[in-house]
């Protein structure tokens, strides 16, 4: 007897359960009607309004999700964008607002916006527009300002600042005419101190991204947008330029001018051809030769000299135009003599013997 009264007791329940879950319908992770183990529940039936028919989506668990509204409760597809109207909230798993907006007439978000975080701070307010939106504003977890978009100010448009927590400028967009043409977008980074630390711009052909420290350039990093090469350059605090590095990408095979500068202040110059030393190439102190060469598709060519900072003494090298090596000779510095551009070279007299030397060392 005592048995038959506890499962009594216990139909009440049952029959409740049952009832609770004749309530909803199963709906899976795209909001479809399914006969699987549900990935969301929607309450059923349909509750009309003066302005749509409620709808009322949870979680598994039974932890609200989203709540809005649609124009047809028969549509095949009823929970599409397009059949949902009026305004709209998403939820967090904690019960807080995460996202709330209005759905137009033809079920598109419109007008304003907003993201909040699981604490209920605003997290983003965005302005909606037939194209697309625009992130007015952005906060962060504390509530603290993290971004405001602002008004166009002369040639500058989409301006927008952003913001560290602590309410220091982190860095500043915004869209000018580019020098040739078309539009240029710009980002500005600065330090907690407000010091410029790097600058981004990109047009339709390039981007040119700088890095300074101390207000002073350090390195410019340039490459085109259709990937094809690339040229980094880097500069002493005196903003000399100290390397120099093209490359074709997306092998990062060296092409055209390359420049290094060694902690000695020499400074070397090699010209380089689809990944082959190809052109002059050079070393120099200041306005002192130090070394000149010729390479074609990777091998020496013509007349080389090498300058012994010690001694003063000059070697000079002769290669045949097929990199074959054909000899040497040494002039003491006693004897050497430059060229209009501060080459070094023999007298002339010297220079004749150099014409009539046989192959060899």
């Amino acid at each position: 007897m005592m048995l038959r009264l506890a499962m009594l007791a216990g139909l009440p329940a049952l029959l409740l359960s049952a009832l609770a879950s004749a309530d909803t319908r199963a709906l899976d992770r795209d909001w479809f009607f399914t006969d699987g183990e549900p990935a969301f529940r929607l309450h059923w039936p349909l509750e009309q309004t003066d302005s749509g028919w409620r709808v009322v989506i949870d979680k598994p668990d039974g932890t609200l999700f989203f709540k809005s509204q649609v124009a047809d409760p028969e549509a095949v597809l009823l929970l599409h964008n397009r059949n949902r109207r009026g305004a709209f909230t998403y939820y967090h798993a904690n019960g807080q607002v995460e996202l709330e907006g209005h759905y137009d007439d033809q079920g598109r978000i419109t007008g304003q916006s907003i993201f909040y975080w699981n604490n209920g701070n605003a997290r983003e307010i965005r302005d909606y527009l037939p194209e697309g939106y625009q992130v007015v504003k952005a906060f962060h977890e504390d509530g603290s300002l993290a971004m405001e978009a602002l008004p166009d100010k002369g040639e500058r448009t989409d301006r927008a600042k952003y913001y560290r927590e602590d309410g220091s400028l982190r860095s500043r967009i915004y869209t000018r005419p580019a020098e040739k043409g078309g539009l240029a977008d710009v980002r500005l980074n600065y330090d907690p101190r407000g010091n410029i630390v790097a600058r981004v711009e990109a047009n339709d052909d390039v981007q040119i991204s700088e890095t300074l420290k101390n207000g002073h350039l350090v390195e410019r990093l340039t490459f085109d947008r259709a990937g094809t090469w690339s040229l980094r350059e880097r500069f002493n605090e005196d903003g000399d330029l100290i390397r120099q590095d093209r490359n074709l990408l997306p092998d990062y095979q060296r092409d055209g001018e390359q420049i290094f500068v060694t902690d000695e202040g020499v400074r070397r110059v090699s010209h380089y051809r689809k990944g082959k030393q190809h052109g002059a190439s050079s070393s120099r102190r200041g306005d002192t030769w130090l070394a000149q060469g010729f390479y074609r598709d990777d091998q020496p060519v013509g007349r080389w000299f090498r300058v012994d900072e010690d001694t003063g003494e000059v070697t000079v090298i002769r290669y045949d135009d097929e990199g074959k090596f054909l000899g040497r000779y040494r002039i003491g510095a006693d004897l050497v003599v430059h060229d209009e551009d501060g080459k070094p070279m023999a007298p002339a007299a010297l220079r004749e013997v150099e014409r009539s030397l046989p192959p060899g060392r």
